[in-house]
């Protein structure tokens, strides 16, 4: 009997016999879905009798370490894109954070003072919209509208913050707490439409708003803009990598940033226009810019062939 040994990650997939398609939907601690596309006239069945194989060296949590902008850069542009209809990003300062929103941290404010997870929800919005119109220019039109703006002014909410920026959310990874590792989540949603090995934005992202899972926001805060930012909307305190909700719809790939490439990376994603006052758009996020640029040490590699010019 003809055998293949190999490897694929989350998204790939592998041809037998040119019409015979496995693909790995989803993979995480020792187990895997995978999806079997076959003609009519081929029987698919399950044969529990898997030989294991261990030619593949995983760290604990299957996170892949990030040691500059350049590597990261590489791993991104790699990822699956033929059946995946688009990747979102999250970045962790600290890689124990778990992927919760922030009103799920409240537990114990809950159980005090609360019934249920959606009226203290509902205490803190009507809330924020009582003292936060004398801030604003426009006032939101929508409930979503006003828990989008509450949850960029760090209101705990049911809502999650994801960008389709992977560069965002790198920044976020290295921001700050220089002397703990961080961690970039990456969220794939399956493809809805197709999966040709050519095609347009348009056609891969096709059903992608009605997937349930991700909120596109309204451009109502240059926050929201220069993040270009989403968000997944979440029921319960469950971490949306441990759920079983969406285990047909969504992949995650995690990269860990070692505590000690924080400040080099971030100052890389400065050059390439990152930093502070673009994340944070306001006269104090120029500020903290500027003190950046004043009274930040960083190391400045140089290339000797630049000299060559010289000779």
């Amino acid at each position: 009997m003809p055998r293949l040994t190999l490897s694929r990650r989350e998204g790939e997939a592998l041809v037998v016999d040119h019409d015979i398609k496995v693909i790995v939907q989803h993979a995480r601690s020792g187990q895997a879905r995978i999806t079997v596309d076959a003609p009519e006239d081929v029987d698919v069945m399950r044969d529990e009798l898997v030989e294991p194989f261990d030619d593949q060296v995983h760290s604990e949590d299957d996170s892949v370490k990030i040691e500059s902008l350049e590597q990261y850069v590489g791993v991104i542009t790699s990822l699956e894109r033929q059946h995946v209809s688009q990747w979102f990003y999250r970045g962790h300062s600290d890689k124990d954070y778990k992927l919760v929103p922030s009103l799920y941290r409240l537990s114990s404010v809950k159980k005090e003072a609360f019934s249920d997870w959606p009226q203290l929800e509902s205490y803190l919005i009507e809330s924020f919209k009582r003292e936060a119109l004398q801030h604003l220019d426009k006032e939101p039109s929508t409930d979503q509208d006003w828990l989008v703006l509450a949850q960029h002014h760090r209101l705990p909410t049911r809502l999650l913050d994801w960008t389709i920026s992977p560069l965002i959310a790198l920044y976020f990874a290295v921001e700050n707490e220089f002397d703990i590792d961080g961690d970039v989540w990456a969220l794939g949603i399956h493809s809805f439409n197709n999966c040709h090995p050519v095609g347009s934005l348009f056609s891969q992202r096709v059903g992608l708003h009605d997937s349930g899972l991700i909120v596109y926001p309204n451009q109502i805060d240059k926050r929201v803009i220069n993040q270009s930012g989403v968000f997944t909307e979440h029921q319960n305190e469950t971490p949306l990598n441990d759920s079983d909700e969406y285990n047909d719809l969504i992949i995650f790939k995690r990269f860990r940033v070692p505590s000690c490439r924080k400040k080099d990376i971030k100052y890389q994603l400065y050059e390439m226009g990152i930093h502070e006052s673009f994340i944070y758009p306001s006269l104090d996020s120029v500020s903290a810019r500027l003190k950046y640029e004043l009274l930040e040490q960083h190391n400045r590699p140089s290339d000797k062939s630049f000299f060559d010019f010289l000779i």
